[in-house]
């Protein structure tokens, strides 16, 4: 059975990213661990130069928290990644993930 992402599209500036954060929140409030929490901004400047392989960076996610049972990712603004849709598609076919994506609707 394949899993289902969580997704939310929408104009820009509408409040998509502070909607990541109120389940962040409520996802701590009902006792989750903030080591089982994945969070990437695809918006960050920071990562416009950076060769983005999306399968290494959960990978090493997972190497540094080998104990986890259950990965929570959260990718906003995920749009601005060549390839994305393949890569979500994959992840969904584990048991040990639930994502959430974010994105504008006028590149997504």
């Amino acid at each position: 059975v394949v899993n289902k992402a969580i997704t939310v599209i929408g104009l820009r500036r509408v409040g998509k990213t502070y909607l990541l954060y109120q389940t962040i929140q409520k996802l701590l409030k009902e006792g989750l661990r903030l080591e089982n929490i994945f969070y990437v901004n695809f918006e960050d400047n920071r990562l416009e130069r950076a060769s983005l392989n999306l399968s290494k960076i959960v990978e090493l996610y997972k190497k540094y928290n080998p104990e986890l049972k259950t990965m929570y990712l959260f990718f906003d603004e995920i749009q601005n990644v060549n390839g994305w849709e393949k890569f979500v598609r994959r992840l969904l076919e584990r048991r040990d993930v639930r994502i959430f994506i974010t994105g504008s609707s006028s590149k997504l």
